[in-house]
């Protein structure tokens, strides 16, 4: 090989780590939770963060309680979240099977960070936020246009059409999204309404009056008999 060749065949090497271009293929040994998984890559067991997107935490850490804090929610509603988003990464990422995986560049916290195709050629990453269990990491996905595009487009149809966990626990996802996927790090969750007490207290006179009217007519009609 000449010396022009090999530095051609260096470049582009190191071009395709620096723009996440690296293919490797990893055996699934474990979901630990709906954004890390467990994986056996060219024989060494690797940690993978999934690039791109958060879910919420269901393992006790300061991540965990700042989010708790951030969201304004208790403890075992978050944990509840994360429990489902990490079903649901166990119902579509099975243990035991190989997945194609575009490594990107650096690691986090010694994990290396994964873009992870599906059998069906659909990407873990978009799926989790499309279905409604992760919210887009735009700090880290900016870096990268055409895979930030895809997963706003995914936050976007989940976040219209409540998708997952959307629907069950709408506070901590739009919690998650101001901070996380917009960066309003200022952002202050409503509270979620509760009923007055002027509305407690009708629905309570309302249920009076109903049992004296039923009271009223039984009285009535035994008295007929």
């Amino acid at each position: 090989m000449n010396l022009k060749k090999g530095v051609t065949l260096l470049l582009v090497g190191s071009l395709g780590v620096l723009w996440g271009r690296e293919i490797v293929y990893g055996l699934m040994e474990r979901v630990k939770d709906g954004d890390t998984f467990e994986m056996r890559i060219h024989g060494k067991d690797e940690s993978i963060r999934i690039f791109g997107i958060d879910t919420p935490e269901k393992f006790h850490s300061s991540k965990f309680e700042r989010d708790v804090k951030m969201c304004g929610v208790g403890r075992e509603a978050m944990k509840e979240a994360g429990k489902e988003a990490t079903e649901f990464a166990k119902r579509v990422m099975e243990v035991g099977k190989k997945y194609k995986m575009e490594l990107m560049e650096g690691t986090t916290h010694g994990r290396l960070i994964g873009w992870i195709y599906m059998p069906d050629d659909k990407v873990y990453n978009v799926e989790a936020v499309r279905q409604g269990y992760a919210v887009v990491y735009h700090t880290y996905t900016k870096k990268y246009p055409e895979k930030d595009r895809e997963l706003m487009k995914a936050i976007k149809y989940a976040r219209s059409h409540r998708t997952g966990l959307w629907k069950k626990y709408p506070h901590i996802m739009e919690c998650m999204y101001q901070h996380y996927t917009l960066g309003k790090r200022n952002y202050k969750p409503k509270e979620e309404p509760k009923p007055s007490p002027t509305h407690s207290k009708f629905k309570i006179a309302m249920a009076l009056l109903s049992l004296a009217v039923l009271v009223g007519l039984l009285f009535f009609f035994l008295r007929r008999n």
